[in-house]
């Protein structure tokens, strides 16, 4: 086994939203802790957000990453839900090669990042609903390349953006600096005093 590319540094939940659908019935002869549910055909809400510090948009090494998993009753059209979920994780991680780069970088990043977070997810919701009313729920697998590639795209115009800008900032400051050292320095020009004319008697 290989480590990753990608380590993670901390892991946070903001916030924990799980919610018993008093509109549910549970399947007659279920049996054990966990709950059959078929999620084919129940709409997820999926918001995420990926930054890094804007000096490193040369070379970006430290990303922040949250992810946030949405499934109401009132996004359903047929489907009652058992629970109402919306969680939102987030963490830190840190890139420690150099292999990837560009969009490349952005996408292995966004993919390592949202199996790590919705793995997160899935385990705060499983455990949350093994102690509540119709019983353990497990979200479905889920499948992030196309999102990861999608958006990495994105990132990666917003960082040539980023960058060009910085450059233009630095560009404008060199040229202050080079102004202010070379304009040239006035002479200040000392006064005399004139002398007290003596009087003769």
């Amino acid at each position: 086994m290989n480590p990753s590319s990608l380590t993670l540094e901390r892991l946070e939940f903001l916030k924990i939203h799980i919610g018993s659908n008093v509109d549910y019935s549970v399947p007659e002869g279920q049996s054990g802790p966990q709950l059959p549910f078929d999620f084919n055909g129940i709409n997820f809400t999926r918001r995420s957000q990926l930054r890094y510090p804007p000096e490193e948009a040369a070379d970006p090494k430290h990303f922040f990453c949250k992810l946030g998993v949405k499934v109401m009753q009132e996004d359903q059209r047929d489907k009652v839900i058992p629970y109402e979920i919306d969680v939102e994780v987030s963490a830190f991680f840190t890139y420690e090669d150099d292999t990837l780069t560009e969009a490349k970088r952005f996408r292995a990043v966004r993919f390592s990042a949202y199996q790590m977070l919705y793995g997160a997810i899935r385990e705060m919701v499983s455990n949350t609903t093994a102690r509540s009313t119709f019983g353990m729920l497990q979200l479905p697998s889920a499948d992030f390349r196309e999102a990861a590639r999608i958006e990495s795209e994105d990132d990666e115009e917003r960082r040539k953006n980023r960058l060009a800008k910085l450059e233009r900032t630095k560009a404008s400051e060199d040229a202050e600096d080079v102004e202010i050292k070379t304009r040239p320095k006035k002479v200040a020009r000392k006064r005399v005093a004139d002398k007290p004319s003596e009087n003769k008697p």
